[in-house]
């Protein structure tokens, strides 16, 4: 069966695949995946760590492997164990690292779906030929357990994008879901275009309901028959889904249009940040994309959708404020209010239009689902394209630092490079002399890397040199003998990218393929 993948989650150590067969079906492959953890025993030490392990009565089993860590070469023990007794064998890797016996257990912190995904090579956006078995079928989503799975090439996948705005009706500045309704919702795609209100309105574009229940009703039942990959909004995280989310608790109203038969899954809760999260469908909130990985690039400061708007498409939003929607609203002349969320939600929709190849490209680099890619910053999606690489290197990933761990690397700086200030005034004959991606060429130029750093090797101690840090002194050196896991795929990075441009250059900038090939070069 051939499936395109558009995200990978898991529900204890059930891993869920939710893809898309080349007829739009909605599939959900499942496979068990077992939880593991490495312990990395010092080398006069790995007999008697076996034979240690081999007393657990909680694993499931055990894998010796040949890994490296940190630069050092390790056979790395893989104990096999259920999440729920983490800390059984946190408390007996605790023991045999103070008894100076491991280097630490490691890995603890990746998902089973992140395990899974590495290990078996089996990534968001791709398609693959699944070899199934079916276990059943429900109203929304076929579902099959896995027996097999080989890579296809990478043929293109068209989406079904829905862009989706919502309106309250409020003479406050921040509105309460507790009290105040939402009286609109305007949906845009390539062939659908409609505002839902319960108020009566001239426009072409309105769906009447009666009240704000049929509203939540008509706006879950629409949803499904679009039946979009990928749902976007304007700051949706923190104003429209959880707005949506909020009122529908206050309306004891169940949304269903998730491929699980749910709706919102709020992921994270903090005020400040909310995410929100539906199973299957992909929901991407630009305005969490533009001030991660874009702002640098734009003129705006707000960032608001206004602005970004009119600086990227060149038209911005209709005129309207709180008070006026208010006045309007209670007036019965709507139009304006229609045409207003209407755009709102055409603006979502040609913003995402415009990153869209970029940000597939970068879910495909980095192993990221469209959900994931728009809610992670230049950090992560650099750190996760390294986790995905690792099992190309036999690299072991390192856990997530502690908070405290990452408050002491702080406290370490280091004398910064020499800058030196230009002197105000009128230069003529000015010679610009520039490097092709400066820190990566100095990065692969002299192997830096954390695999590489202060090796062990005499003679390249020999080219150490001296910085000065809040600590003293510091002699640095890098490995001259073996080149690092971060110059190996910056430099297969560049390799790709200088291919891509050439070939960029033989095909119609209009065309898909250039479209495409271009979002793959700024990935």
């Amino acid at each position: 069966m051939k499936v395109f993948v558009l995200s990978i989650d898991h529900s204890e150590n059930l891993v869920r695949i939710w893809g898309r067969t080349e007829d739009r079906k909605k599939v959900c492959i499942l496979t068990e995946y077992q939880y593991y953890v490495y312990l990395l025993p010092k080398e006069n030490y790995f007999n008697e760590i076996i034979e240690e392990v081999k007393k657990l009565d909680y694993i499931k089993g055990f894998e010796i492997e040949d890994k490296r860590f940190l630069g050092k070469e390790y056979k790395a023990i893989k104990v096999y164990l259920d999440k729920k007794d983490y800390e059984k064998i946190k408390e007996f890797a605790e023991k045999l690292k103070e008894e100076g016996k491991i280097d630490g257990k490691k890995e603890v912190d990746l998902t089973i779906s992140k395990k899974f995904s590495i290990d078996k090579k089996v990534f968001p956006l791709k398609w693959y030929d699944f070899e199934v078995e079916k276990v059943k079928s429900s109203k929304d989503t076929d579902y099959y357990r896995l027996i097999n799975v080989k890579e296809l090439n990478d043929d293109i996948y068209k989406f079904k994008v829905l862009a989706v705005d919502i309106e309250v009706l409020s003479k406050k500045a921040m509105p309460d879901p507790k009290t105040d309704p939402v009286i609109m919702v305007a949906l845009y795609s390539d062939d659908f275009r409609k505002v839902i209100t319960w108020k009566e309105s001239n426009s072409d574009y309105a769906i009447y309901v009666k009240n704000e229940y049929e509203l939540f009703e008509k706006l879950n039942e629409t949803i499904r028959e679009i039946d979009p990959d990928i749902i976007v909004g304007y700051n949706s995280n923190n104003f429209d889904f959880n707005y949506l989310y909020e009122r529908a608790k206050v309306l004891n109203y169940e949304f269903s249009f998730g491929w699980d038969g749910k709706g919102f899954v709020l992921t994270k809760k903090k005020e400040e940040g909310k995410r929100f999260k539906i199973l299957g469908i992909q929901h991407v909130d630009l305005y969490e994309v533009i001030t991660n990985l874009f702002s640098g690039q734009l003129k705006s400061e707000t960032y608001t959708l206004d602005e970004v708007a009119k600086e990227i498409l060149g038209i911005g939003k209709e005129e309207m404020d709180m008070e006026k929607m208010y006045d309007l609203w209670k007036s019965g002349d709507i139009d304006k209010i229609v045409i207003y969320n209407l755009k709102d939600a055409e603006l979502t929709y040609k913003l995402y239009k415009h990153f869209e190849k970029i940000l597939m490209e970068l879910g495909k680099l980095t192993g990221l689902s469209p959900y994931e890619v728009s809610n992670s910053t230049y950090g992560q999606l650099v750190e996760n394209y390294l986790i995905k690489r690792s099992r190309d290197f036999d690299e072991i990933i390192p856990n997530r630092p502690k908070p405290e761990d990452v408050e002491k690397r702080k406290m370490i700086t280091y004398k910064g490079a020499f800058v030196l200030e230009p002197k105000p005034g009128l230069y003529e004959n000015i010679v610009v002399y520039d490097f092709r991606s400066l820190y990566p060429s100095i990065i692969i130029r002299y192997n830096i890397s954390f695999d590489t750093i202060k090796c062990k090797h005499s003679e390249c101690k020999e080219n150490s040199i001296e910085i000065e840090t809040s600590l003293g002194k510091e002699k640095v050196w890098f490995c001259t003998k073996k080149t690092g896991i971060v110059p190996s795929v910056l430099a297969q990075i560049f390799e790709e990218r200088a291919m891509l441009k050439k070939k960029l250059k033989q095909l119609d900038p209009s065309s898909e393929e250039y479209k495409t090939l271009d979002g793959r070069q700024y990935a």
